[in-house]
């Protein structure tokens, strides 16, 4: 290939050629010193084609139809997905808007992983639009020419034109912006409008760039603002079968058992006779109400109105419609009503010894309720339905023949030791009806309406997978038949008996007691019903799915999609826009070419004098073969001062620049350049890119393992760090590493200038070859994916039809889930608060002046008459919960119960030593016949109140005497022996049979028996409490066990004396152990639970031995594969641009010029001033492009298109003469 002088070309029309038309005289070739050597010439392959063949070849290549069709793939590429995302959240799932967001089925990954391609559509596509728009550009300038006008661009507006449309970036926009409003600089005056093909590409740009940003801006919003949340999708029910979930009275059963027993024809087998009254709704009755029915399930509707009898299981994945049977109970209190003092001269009297002075004669509404010495025992107080003519009730006529009216009504009178807090008396308590007499405790009179509904509901399944809503779609009142049989339950003594102790303490801390007892009744009322009914099938049934859906705010995603809508409809009208303006102009590519590559530019100061080649509308093909001869000549001071005039500036001689004289001489220019020092100062933007980058990681780990609380989990991580503290460093660090590639490349240029000056000093193989170094120009300014992938196909292909790279590239060429964390930190209090418990020995001495057995026990037991009159109120107030001062509770691993205090600081954690009941992991179940462990245990015929259930004496195994339990205690541990009837365990069957694993053993008709033995240990215990990070409740860790004094057990051990246990226990847990757990298991544990609750009346408070503040924050989850090789990536980059600045710092010191060849390497604007730049040998000195450039006039506008060259023949290039017509 011939390096021979480059030509400036004269147009012809760009609409058709005109081979006779007369060649411009001042057309012709310069001679290029810089460009060839003289005593070397380079070997050059011939031409394939004559200058008018690839004129025609050209000609005959079509339209850029093709190419600017990529503006409807970008469009498509951008729009498609965003209709996508509203599809999925609109159209494609079930979705609900509440405010200003929309809750939607949508998988959250899904819709952030659509955002993020649209997102990274847009970012990476601004260099092809731009390359797009350039098509209109370059028609426009070839209609310029052709009508000689002035919209054609000025050399230093070319260079400009060039730089906006290879950059494609803000920071390439930014120069160009900042050129064009600066207007004037120095002595320098930019004196003619700029052309219009430069402030459109530069206002297109900025429109693209600042819509591309705005949607990277408001995605990271998006992403920030949207919430993962479960959602139940409903689709139809595939199946034939319809469910059976519905309800309805059992006709056929009513008739069977009219036939079989008369007397049970009016309760359809409910209450058959007096021997077995209850033997067929017993055991269901019960079983349904203790959750553990295959059949039935009693739930509260969510308007929480009634309690309704549903299905005990459903598919997971099913909702429906059906009818059922509801019971709606309101309570209230009439205590106040019925409580008669007799008012003395000097004192009021509310009542005797015993009882308080109640009689609800005269009470509206009406229930005939009297207390007397002979109701001293809770067995006998008034519970039951009321008769509606007299309000009476208690007598021997069946509860079912009192019902004529629906709603019916119900009395109760109910006594607790839960709600006595004091020595006083006579007294109500606070708002829960009770009152407080004497030493029997607190009393409460309540009378109730119930209500027998036929009901319609809804059922929607939870999202979470647990449990469900009922919602009630209507509910009529059903006959006075109906609302007659439910009332039959409450003739069974377990209503009676149980139910009370079931809600004690309610009222006491929150809530109503007259609610609490409403629900319970309701729910009581339905489950003793529940073998009336007979299921039927559902009205109405969807099958559902649960899948983990989305909130996404919409103001985010409005805006969002505005932005996305713009861009893309922006890219369609550019695109529409330049086909538009590029139909039936001819030669569009050629000039798309040389305004969007550095090739052509490179090749008219460089390439081989063969005109053919100027045809090409690929920058490499019009390089021929090139050898080691190619490269070009060093940079020193004859290239870029004396000979530019010669040979650098490609000017024509007829048409002058309109030029200011230089300032300076050539000589001073050059020692002006070597005195403006070294690079150092822009090569450290590489450490400030580096500290940019490797701080917020730094920072990051400091969030997640330093400054924060954090807990390693296999490959994941929980740290107290904000999660969105770390997002959002983790999105500073992506995006300055991806701004910040450019700055780095440019920072890297440095070092390429240096190599190319020192290898031109050596006169080394270092040197670029023109096409090489148009290549490098091109990946430089472009510094993208595009302009990288451009350089690498031609690095790797090597050869192309008509050219080969022969020689070595130049070496300067080759060089992106939440957690609730508790936080701690030292408690700022100065006093330690007191969550220890101890034994209160100040309490032990005290009691013991009272007497021998109230010594012993440390007060749980003073006298015969009032044996647990101080320790039973605050037993029961631990057991429910409703105490203020204890709690008992499980500790983590389930081994035993400790009581610890009612209520902390609620950002506190500490250590505590208390006292704890511990059982062996479940009660054993022997026979009655083996007495081993010892027990002498042995049933008669008795009523279940008289089972036995107490602690076995250690010496033979007896128990239920009359010494006191704390005299057989004699070890610790000790233990304990208890019979346990139910109905839960009866299957329906008669006969002998054992229930499972359960222990239960059925016999006869008097439901299922269990014999149980356990062993009990009293603990001394440390304790860690730690609250919950969700603020409610807290984890209780044990530090250290030790078996505690004998002493100690014995005191615990009173607990069953009172009763308590013995009543409520059992009925607690009835059920446990039929359909999952162990009934043993279960029976030690509430066991355990029950003997610690009361016994709170033994300690006192004692100072905590360690405490710390806690701080509940919403911290982070992170999978460590994905952090770990973020972090590595970050470092590679950190590590890769401080190598970069330190390596180009020690190439570039001492070298000279280096900003100059930085300046050519990095920017259009020195090359076009090569070929069109005024005779002044002090400007490519200069270190700014713009300032190459002297004033320009009108005169100075380029033109484009097909030329005519003296020597040459026709060509395609610029020129800047006058237009030839």
């Amino acid at each position: 290939m011939s390096y021979q002088a480059n030509y400036q070309p004269v147009p012809y029309s760009s609409s058709s050629p005109s081979p006779g038309r007369p060649e411009h005289p001042s057309s012709g070739h310069m001679n290029n010193p810089s460009a060839k050597d003289a005593t070397t010439t380079p070997t050059s392959s011939s031409p394939s084609l004559s200058p008018m063949e690839a004129r025609h070849e050209a000609e005959n290549q079509g339209s850029a139809l093709p190419f600017v069709l990529f503006s409807l793939a970008v469009f498509t590429t951008v729009i498609g997905p965003a209709i996508i995302l509203l599809a999925l959240i609109f159209v494609l799932n079930t979705f609900e808007r509440n405010g200003l967001e929309v809750r939607t089925s949508a998988d959250l990954q899904n819709l952030l992983t659509i955002s993020q391609l649209v997102t990274t559509a847009v970012s990476k596509s601004v260099p092809i639009v731009i390359a797009i728009h350039a098509y209109q550009l370059a028609a426009q300038w070839l209609k310029s020419s052709e009508r000689q006008s002035s919209g054609r661009p000025s050399p230093l507006q070319l260079g400009l034109l060039i730089s906006v449309l290879q950059g494609a970036n803000v920071i390439a926009w930014l120069k160009v912006r900042w050129h064009l409003l600066r207007g004037s600089k120095g002595r320098k005056r930019q004196v003619i409008e700029p052309s219009p093909i430069l402030t459109r590409a530069v206002s297109v740009l900025g429109l693209l760039l600042i819509v591309s940003n705005a949607v990277a801006g408001l995605d990271t919003w998006l992403h920030l603002s949207s919430k993962a949340i479960s959602i139940t999708r409903m689709s139809p029910y595939s199946s034939s079968n319809v469910p059976l979930h519905g309800k309805r009275l059992n006709e056929t059963q009513c008739a069977e058992n009219a036939r079989l027993d008369p007397s049970s024809a009016s309760t359809c087998g409910m209450a058959k006779s007096i021997d077995d009254s209850f033997a067929l709704s017993r055991p269901e009755g019960t079983q349904t109400m203790t959750n553990t029915s295959a059949k039935n399930l009693v739930v509260m509707t969510d308007d929480g109105t009634q309690s309704i009898i549903v299905p005990a299981s459903i598919e997971a994945d099913v909702a429906y419609e059906a009818t059922t049977f509801g019971v709606g109970t309101t309570c209230m209190s009439l205590t106040s009503e019925c409580l008669k003092p007799v008012v003395h001269d000097t004192f009021i009297e509310y009542g005797n010894n015993f009882l308080p002075y109640i009689n609800c004669s005269g009470v509206y509404p009406p229930a005939n309720i009297s207390l007397s010495i002979g109701t001293t025992t809770d067995n006998a107080l008034p519970f039951g339905v009321v008769f509606p003519n007299n309000g009476s009730f208690g007598h021997l006529q069946t509860t079912d023949s009192m019902v004529t009216t629906n709603p019916f009504s119900l009395a109760a009178v109910v006594n607790s030791f839960a709600y006595v807090y004091d020595s006083g008396d006579d007294y109500f308590v606070n708002n829960t009806g009770f009152f407080r007499h004497g030493r029997t405790g607190a009393w409460n009179v309540l009378h109730c309406n119930n209500t027998m509904n036929e009901v319609k509901y809804r059922y929607i399944p939870a999202s979470n997978g647990i449990g469900g809503s009922y919602q009630t779609i209507s509910s009529v009142v059903s006959s006075v038949r109906m609302a007659s049989l439910v009332s039959i339950g409450s003739n069974m003594p377990f209503i009676k008996n149980n139910m009370p102790s079931r809600i004690e303490g309610a009222g006491l801390r929150g809530g109503s007691y007259t609610t609490a007892f409403a629900h319970e009744l309701s729910r009581e009322l339905m489950s003793f019903s529940a073998a009336l009914y007979e299921p039927i099938p559902v009205t109405a049934i969807a099958r559902t799915s649960v899948v983990l859906g989305s909130k996404v705010q919409l103001i985010p995603l409005g805006l969002y999609l505005s932005f996305v809508v713009i861009y893309a409809f922006t890219t369609m009208t550019i695109g529409i826009t330049a086909l538009i303006e590029v139909h039936s102009v001819k030669f569009v590519k050629l000039v798309h070419l040389r305004i969007t590559s550095s090739l052509p530019i490179i090749h008219a100061l460089f390439g081989p004098v063969d005109s053919s080649r100027t045809w090409k509308n690929d920058g490499v093909e019009m390089f021929s073969t090139e050898s080691e001869k190619d490269r070009l000549p060093e940079y020193d001071h004859h290239s870029l001062s004396d000979n530019h005039s010669a040979s650098g500036s490609a000017k024509d001689a007829a048409p002058t620049l309109t030029s200011s004289s230089p300032s300076l001489s050539p000589s001073e220019a050059r020692r002006e350049a070597e005195n403006q020092g070294s690079a150092l100062t822009i090569i450290l933007f590489s450490f400030a890119i580096f500290t940019a980058v490797v701080v917020p990681a730094l920072i990051l780990l400091a969030l997640l393992f330093a400054f924060n609380t954090f807990e390693r989990n296999g490959l994941e991580v929980r740290t107290s760090a904000d999660l969105q503290n770390l997002l959002t460093i983790s999105q500073l660090v992506t995006t300055v590493v991806s701004k910040s590639v450019s700055i780095v490349i440019a920072v890297h240029a440095y070092q390429l200038a240096a190599k190319w000056l020192k290898s031109s000093d050596r006169r080394s193989s270092g040197r670029p070859s023109p096409l090489q170094l148009g290549l490098l120009i091109s990946l430089i300014q472009g510094a993208n994916i595009i302009a990288w992938f451009k350089v690498r196909w031609h690095l790797l292909r090597g050869s192309k039809v008509g050219k080969r790279q022969v020689i070595k590239p130049s070496s300067i060429l080759t060089q992106r889930k939440a957690v609730a964390i508790t936080r701690m930190s030292s408690y700022p209090g100065s006093t330690l608060p007191s969550y220890g418990r101890q034994l209160n020995k100040t309490q032990c001495e005290e009691y013991a002046r009272i007497g021998l057995s109230a010594a012993a026990s440390c007060g749980m037991e003073r006298s015969v008459h009032d044996p647990f009159a101080p320790s039973l109120p605050e037993g029961l107030q631990t057991l429910t919960n409703t105490s203020a001062n204890h709690l008992a509770v499980f500790t983590d691993d389930g081994s035993q119960s400790v009581i610890v205090p009612a209520s902390t600081e609620a950002n506190v954690a500490y250590e505590a030593t208390t006292l704890g009941v511990g059982l062996t992991s479940e009660c054993l179940k022997p026979q009655i016949e083996d007495m081993y462990p010892q027990a002498n245990i042995s049933l008669t015929a008795t009523s279940s109140d008289a089972l036995p259930f107490g602690f076995v004496y250690s010496k033979d195994g007896s128990f239920g005497d009359i010494a006191p339990i704390y005299e057989k205690v004699a070890t610790n541990p000790f233990s304990l022996a208890a019979v346990v009837n139910s109905f839960a365990y009866v299957n329906g069957s008669v006969g002998d049979y054992f229930v499972n694993d359960t222990g239960f053993f059925t016999h006869g008709r008097t439901g299922a028996w269990n014999v149980l033995y356990c062993s009990i240990t009293v603990n001394d215990v440390k304790y860690r409490y730690i609250p919950a990070s969700s603020g409610t409740g807290g984890s209780y860790q044990t530090i250290s066990s030790t078996v505690s004094t004998v002493r100690m057990a014995s005191l615990v051990s009173i607990g069953v004396d009172m009763g308590v246990i013995q009543k409520n226990l059992p009925s607690r847990i009835e059920g446990a152990g039929l359909r999952r757990g162990s009934y043993t298991t279960v029976f030690a544990q509430e066991l355990s639970r029950q003997l610690i609750g009361l016994s709170s009346h033994l300690y006192k408070l004692a100072p905590v031995t360690a405490i710390s503040e806690t701080t509940v924050v919403l911290g982070s989850r992170v999978q460590l594969v994905p952090l770990g090789l973020c972090l590595i990536s970050v470092v590679i980059y950190a590590l890769t641009t401080l190598v970069i600045g330190i390596t180009a710092l020690i190439e570039a010191h001492s070298v000279k010029f280096v900003k100059l060849v930085h300046l050519r390497l990095t920017s259009s604007l020195p090359i076009v001033h090569a070929l069109f730049g005024p005779v002044d040998s002090s400007r490519p000195w200069k270190s700014e492009g713009v300032e190459m450039f002297s004033t320009e006039s009108e005169t100075d506008r380029l033109y484009v298109g097909p030329v005519r060259s003296l020597t040459q023949g026709e060509s395609f290039g610029f020129s800047r003469a006058g237009y030839v017509g």
